[in-house]
């Protein structure tokens, strides 16, 4: 060990990650060795440890350490989460075999991987016993070029292997950190690891653990060796570990202490100079006579409470900016000054044993003997600063019965000491992390304490509004930033210039009744009573008003009315669940997650409570409804009245996902949301059970430009940026007991006007399909248009519709319960619906993802891997995607029962336009609504494309042009006709301002005589018809692979 410290390590120069990551790779190795022989010789070897002390903190912002912040919390989830792990993989598991352990293991994972994505805890016992039966053959870490003497299949061992950088980090996290961070709910192989972080955390960590948490990391131990071994398989050792420690009582005996003693604040660059030393070493007691250390070492080893750590010196100015992170210190006389720019540093002495070092306030010596425990911000513009880099305090929670905020172990900004002048004392940490329930948010938390900010200009927006059943309302809108007053005062002047004169003044139109009619248009908003839009026989009348207008409001349920406190937040999600909220008292750019942060439902609700004046206006939107909460029928759902119809028919989905489909939203005054387009192609049904709302709907003033592709957008696709002199802006307020229906591809805002609490769903309506494809289509070019809901939920949807019209349509097995549901085709309306949403069922593998992603399949993986073929290669020869097998046949089935469809009720119609010629349904109508939608997403590609290149912005996907027209040749090659319009369209070079292709003027639809004799197709000729080139493609290559 050299004399002299070396530079200190916060910059990659000084330590390149190649040598950061063999110095992990060492101490893994060294760190196993360590457990293993405390398996052997039992917990008793650690009375002749080195006892490091547990410092308080972590250095960086490692999610899975947040997991088991509160580790009890973590434990009871996955011994509550046992039954849902079982039956998502009992099934799908590798038993136990004679397969080498490592390459079954490699099964074991790749199987967890694709069976569920929420078997967290088992994909992590396996990836950390891979790793160790990988080191037990002699290798220091997961080697890419591992060579096994096995006559088994290895094309998985093989697809690990790829990733072999990814495989380690579990089994680095379980020694650097604790194997109980495989609790953690995710998957460790996914987290990205910090080599310098999990170094220095590991000595953070120290070896002084309690005595239970020691018996918990035994027994854990032992379970994955047991997996080493090929003992159990990872979802048995799983098992078993949960039967013993809930027959021992295991984790309800873990004290608050002990649950918390892996929380810790995050400590970000940059940092006092001796956090960054590789050296530094802080030992919880004196070493033992029988142990000595080489001279060089002991200047960087201290004792807790005795650390004078002056040989690390920086050449900066000793006091640190106000967001800089701190080391637990405690208030002691400092050490005499080596230079003018020296920082000293101490370390506190041990607390008493129920109190955990991680518990102790953070802060920076400075020399006096009184250091204020947290000191205030100057502004409220530098506490949001530090919150913008992720500052906020650590939260434990208070008993259930008390409504607030999980109050900090430190005291609050108020409390600060006022006795230093010398420089500000700002505790600087980050979230503990999302207890057990949503890792998937990556925010920092919620900081709910301080003055709030407020834009105060010199004339205030006032708003005068009405509600549903036209009373008045003054509401005066109050903002944080000048740049949402200005965009809201914009909104509020083109709302008012879209009002009607009236005796009584300027008015909203729908205010005016029958004088819509004299202003040349409808409104926005259809009123109804609620009564009339809550049962599934009025969905006839529902569909049609859907069809009319984009907003319905049904005011009058008291029944949905709750009070705001602790139980109404528990109706929308469990109020202890992390979930992202917006704080829109920020001061930070809108177009970002800069405003994200996490917390609970119950920081909200206490949030709610305070004072207007320290009320931020906070926004939780799209909380996920639990998937159990099931998917009732609604007058305006045709899609859950298809699936109920279609679910047992071939090809068709059994079930669809019940927290993408439901959702709940909470919000405090003031808080707001700017343009956006209701969710992905669905429509938003929303009923309101607490407070006012202020909805904003923005119309097209010509209205074939709702599936316009730069209405809703400027050239740069930026969606914030709606031009409202091409649009009619109304507003009306929606209120506790109202519910709101609103059409897909709604452009809306909103503002808070008080607590609202709601709930919603998303929906597709059979009237109102040809803006759900708009949706769709927006979403995929430019998913900041829209909520984000994944596309083959869209899909399974738009699939159970049109088996349920091939169901009803052709086959004729309609019922009463289905009216309203079912396009009438006798109709020139019902029939350019059908042809319309026809159209969106063929073109719906052009706008998913997962197309142009490279499979995920195992088996099918093995199988080109033993053939030589690469995925990339099989995406592009043959078409084998990311897109599942069982999604590809319902596309194919579906894609045939469509045309089946169309074709029959052709047959049944006859077609006029105004001068009696007879059109051709098919040549004349459906032909060139397909051709010139696939012209139009050729031309939304080549936009994008344009914009990605113009404003270097690459965050969103989009398929090369080569991969996106080679499916849209895919399509028109399904019938020569539609390939020769699209031909044609393109030598044409015509304008694209619409997806819709324009129907001729005057058409006249009637029915053919009742005796008119239509021919069935088999069911095979049926599917057959559903067959795209690349789909026969696929499935051939797909067939041809698997059986070799």
């Amino acid at each position: 060990m050299p004399s002299k410290s070396p530079d200190l390590t916060w910059n990659t120069e000084q330590i390149p990650p190649s040598v950061s990551s063999k110095l992990v790779a060492y101490t893994t190795a060294l760190g196993l060795c360590d457990i293993l022989k405390l398996r052997a010789r039992g917990p008793n070897l650690r009375e002749r440890i080195v006892r490091h002390a547990r410092r308080p903190g972590w250095i960086g912002n490692s999610k899975p350490l947040e997991a088991i912040s509160s580790l009890k919390t973590r434990l009871s989830s996955a011994l509550h989460s046992e039954s849902f792990i079982v039956n998502a993989l009992e099934p799908a598991t590798t038993a136990k075999d004679a397969l080498d352990p490592t390459i079954r293991l490699a099964n074991e994972i790749m199987s967890v991987e694709l069976t569920s994505e929420n078997a967290h805890i088992v994909h992590n016992f396996a990836t950390i016993a891979f790793a160790i039966s990988v080191m037990l053959k002699g290798y220091l870490e997961v080697p890419e070029n591992l060579r096994l003497q096995t006559f088994g299949d290895t094309a998985s061992l093989q697809t690990v292997l790829r990733r072999a950088a990814q495989y380690r980090r579990p089994l680095q996290l379980a020694v650097g950190h604790t194997i109980l961070i495989a609790f953690a709910d995710m998957m460790l192989s996914k987290d990205l690891l910090q080599y310098s972080d999990i170094l220095l955390n590991t000595k953070r960590r120290g070896s002084d653990k309690p005595a239970s948490i020691q018996r918990l990391e035994l027994d854990t131990w032992d379970a994955v060796m047991s997996i080493v071994h090929g003992e159990v398989t990872p979802l048995q050792a799983y098992r078993t570990l949960m039967a013993r420690w809930r027959q021992e009582k295991a984790i309800e005996s873990l004290t608050e202490d002990e649950s918390n003693f892996f929380a810790g604040d995050a400590i970000k660059a940059p940092r006092p100079p001796h956090l960054d030393h590789m050296f530094f070493t802080v030992l919880a007691e004196p070493l033992a006579p029988e142990v000595s250390l080489p001279k060089a070492a002991l200047r960087h080893v201290h004792l807790v409470g005795t650390v004078s750590p002056t040989q690390y010196t920086l050449a900066i100015p000793a006091a640190p900016s106000a967001n800089v992170g701190k080391e637990n210190t405690s208030p002691v006389a400092p050490v005499a000054a080596v230079g003018a720019q020296e920082l000293h540093v101490t370390v506190p002495a041990r607390p008493a044993a129920n109190a955990p070092l991680s518990r102790i306030p953070l802060q920076e010596s400075t020399g006096s003997s009184s250091v204020g425990q947290r000191g205030a911000f100057a502004s409220d513009e530098e506490e949001r600063a530090v919150c913008a880099n992720g500052a906020v305090r650590k939260r434990t929670g208070p008993p259930l019965a008390s409504i607030g905020p999980r109050k900090s172990a430190r005291l609050s900004t108020h409390q600060a000491s006022a006795s230093s002048s010398s420089a500000q004392h700002v505790s600087y940490a980050e979230p503990q992390g999302l207890p057990s329930h949503l890792n998937t948010v990556k925010a920092p938390r919620i900081n709910l304490e301080g003055p709030v900010n407020r834009y105060r200009p010199e004339h205030p927006i006032r708003i005068e509004a009405w509600d549903a059943v036209r009373k008045r309302h003054e509401i005066e809108l109050v903002f944080s930033t000048e740049e949402d007053n200005d965009t809201w005062g914009l909104i509020a002047a083109a709302e008012l210039n879209c009002r009607v004169e009236t005796d009584d003044g300027p008015l909203p139109l729908f205010m005016v009744g029958r004088g819509q009619k004299k202003a040349g248009r409808k409104s926005a908003f259809h009123l109804i009573p609620y009564s009339n839009s809550d049962k599934p026989d009025d969905a006839a009348q529902v569909q049609s008003l859907l069809r009319g207008r984009p907003v319905i409001v049904a005011s009058g349920n008291k029944q949905l009315i709750v009070p705001w406190n602790f139980r109404s937040m528990e109706s929308v999600s469990d109020a202890e669940k992390d979930v992202e909220i917006r704080d829109l008292s920020l001061a930070v750019p809108r177009d970002g997650l800069a405003r994200v942060r996490s917390g609970t439902l119950r920081d909200m609700c206490y949030a709610g409570l305070l004072p207007l004046q320290n009320r931020r206006p906070l926004n939780a939107v799209n909380i996920p409804k639990h998937t159990s909460c099931g998917l009732p029928e609604t007058p305006e759902d045709s899609g859950i009245r298809a699936l109920h119809r279609t679910c047992d028919d071939h090809g068709c989905s059994k079930a669809l996902p019940a927290d993408s489909l439901r959702f709940g939203s909470v919000a405090t005054t003031g808080a707001h949301e700017l343009w956006q387009i209701a969710g992905h192609g669905f429509g938003t049904a929303i009923e309101v059970a607490i407070g006012r709302r202020l909805l904003v709907v923005a119309t097209a003033k010509d209205e074939r430009l709702s599936s316009s592709l730069n209405l809703w957008s400027d050239e740069d696709l930026n969606n914030a940026v709606l031009d409202l002199s091409r649009c009619h802006v109304e507003t009306i307020v929606v209120q506790a007991g109202d519910k709101v229906i609103m059409q897909p591809n709604t452009a809306y805002a909103s503002y808070t006007i008080d607590n609202t609490l709601c709930h919603g769903g998303y929906f597709l309506a059979t009237s109102t399909l040809q803006r759900s494809i708009h949706g769709a289509i927006h979403a995929f070019f430019n998913p900041r248009s829209s909520a984000s809901l994944e596309h083959h939920v869209f899909e399974q949807e738009m699939n159970s519709l049109a088996a349920f019209f091939y169901r009803t349509l052709v086959l004729g097995d309609a019922r009463e319960l289905d009216e309203g549901h079912i396009p009438d085709v006798s109709t020139l309306q019902g029939l350019e619906d059908l042809i319309r949403f026809a159209c969106g069922i063929f073109t719906l593998t052009i706008i998913a993802p997962s197309t142009y992603m490279v499979t995920e399949d195992v088996a099918l993986i093995r199988a080109l891997e033993k053939a030589g073929v690469s995925l990339g290669e099989a995406l592009d020869k043959y078409d084998i995607s990311e897109t599942s097998f069982e999604n590809r046949r319902q596309a194919v089935i579906n894609c045939g029962r469509i045309t089946a469809t169309l074709k029959h009720v052709f047959a049944k119609l006859t077609v006029q336009c105004g001068d009696r010629t007879l059109l051709d349904p098919w040549k004349d109508l459906f032909i060139p609504s397909l051709a010139w939608l696939l012209y139009a997403l050729e031309d939304y590609h080549d936009r994008s494309t344009r914009s990605r290149q113009s404003t270097q912005n690459e965050s969103n996907f989009l398929p090369s042009k080569e991969q996106f027209d080679r499916h849209i040749i895919s399509a028109a090659n399904r019938w020569p006709e539609v390939l020769k319009a699209l031909s044609e369209l393109k030598e044409q070079q015509n304008v694209v301002d619409s997806t819709d292709w324009t129907f001729p003027p005057n058409l006249h639809v009637s029915a053919k005589p009742l005796n008119a004799h239509v021919e069935l197709q088999t069911r095979s000729e049926v599917y057959e018809s559903g067959f795209s080139v690349l789909d026969t493609l696929y499935f051939y290559n797909r067939e041809r692979y698997l059986k070799m």
